[in-house]
């Protein structure tokens, strides 16, 4: 039994429109014949309204949000949360220093790896990384 799927069931600015899928103003159907399927699609529209939530949430609270790169080191995806203002948390050396569109400055990152005790030594050998 298929249910009827309504706008309100989709995701930020995903849409059902003319019996298609969209994600902002593009077809999903033009993005698989573009790049190939299966593909993960993105809306930069929804990832902005969804930062500027969580930052708005703790205005006035001295805070700064930070992405996990292990969640997804999309570089399109960390190049926009690094223009959002975003830090990057990474819990290995290759997020670290893979350039994955992480913020350059060592500030702008947070390592909860099981490593970081060893922070100092590689901070040592290897100060670009952090």
């Amino acid at each position: 039994m298929s249910a009827e799927l309504k706008n309100s069931d989709f995701p930020g600015r995903f849409r059902e429109r003319d019996g298609e899928l969209w994600c902002e103003a593009v077809p999903l159907s033009e993005i698989g014949d573009a790049v190939g399927t299966p593909c993960y699609v993105y809306s930069e529209a929804t990832i902005r309204d969804r930062y500027a939530a969580l930052s708005a949430a703790f205005e006035g609270v001295p805070s700064r949000v930070f992405y996990s790169v292990k969640a997804n080191h999309n570089r399109a995806v960390l190049r926009l949360f690094r223009e959002l203002g975003a830090g990057a948390d990474v819990v290995s050396l290759w997020a670290s220093w893979c350039g994955c569109g992480a913020p350059a400055s060592p500030a702008a990152r947070s390592c909860s790896a099981v490593w970081a005790s060893a922070g100092t030594s590689l901070r040592r050998r290897w100060p670009k990384a952090f």
